[in-house]
């Protein structure tokens, strides 16, 4: 009994190792585009500033006068300054400049071919060779003789549980 079990277990053991067989995998050509494009990219230059300090008195017939002037500014504002009959005329502009630095952008594209079967063509995913479906029927067989066999042997045990369990 116990020799028949273990070759038993040893032919069940080989049968489930020897019915797996690993399939190839191969690899899918990829192509791949690569579009460069040049093109200009504007930047933009923030608006400049300017200041100024003037210094005035007045005189003993209370006209304003002007003792001191000075201007500090930027190379981007265009100013214009006037004083005449003790009033300060102070204009300033200034010229929103945009630069244009060259860049490059670029597209990258993958074309990757899809296998897909064509009419009239067999699909066949997965084929078990001769030697895999002989080993899984007699796998199958072996363990439905088994199960029986078991069953006929301890038929007395098995009746009382089910009665017990009935009951």
């Amino acid at each position: 009994m116990k020799n028949t079990l273990f070759f038993t277990a040893i032919f069940i053991l080989l049968a489930i190792i020897s019915g797996c067989k690993t399939q190839k995998i191969q690899p899918i050509p990829v192509t791949t585009k690569i579009t460069v494009t040049e093109k200009l990219v504007p930047v933009f230059i923030p608006p400049d500033s300017a200041s100024i300090f003037a210094l005035f008195e007045c005189d003993s017939n209370y006209n304003v006068l002007l003792k001191a002037f000075n201007e500090t500014k930027s190379k981007g504002v265009e100013s214009s300054f006037n004083f005449n009959n003790g009033q300060l005329n102070y204009k300033a502009k200034t010229i929103r400049d945009t630069v244009y630095i060259p860049g490059k952008d670029s597209i990258v594209e993958k074309e990757i071919p899809m296998p897909y079967p064509v009419k009239g063509d067999d699909v066949i995913i997965y084929k078990q060779n001769w030697l895999q479906q002989t080993t899984s029927y007699i796998g199958i067989a072996v363990i439905i003789f088994g199960l029986l066999f078991l069953l006929i042997k301890y038929r007395t045990k098995w009746l009382s549980l089910v009665m017990k369990l009935i009951k």
